[in-house]
């Protein structure tokens, strides 16, 4: 998810590119700087609902899966750490 709630800040960074590159280069085609927005825009809102799904498909996975997320093998008390410790 940081990914996608960090785009829209790359978004704004990228309109304000790509205006000063057709500020810089007024040769670049007629439309070229608002197809680029589109498309850096839309790019955007599909990766943060690509998120917000695998986000909503995760939680509904675990939720019916009934299973921990971890399973620990081995429980270790301090006792037993000291204790191979020093017999190597």
């Amino acid at each position: 998810m940081k990914i996608s709630f960090n785009k829209p800040y790359t978004t704004g960074m990228d309109f304000r590119y790509i205006d000063i590159k057709k500020i810089i280069n007024p040769g670049i085609p007629t439309g070229w700087t608002s197809i680029m927005a589109a498309i850096i825009f839309f790019g955007g809102i599909q990766l943060l609902s690509i998120g917000l799904l695998g986000e909503y498909i995760g939680r509904v996975f675990l939720s019916i899966n009934k299973k921990p997320q971890y399973v620990i093998k081995e429980k270790y008390s301090i006792d037993k750490v000291k204790s191979k410790n020093n017999n190597n």
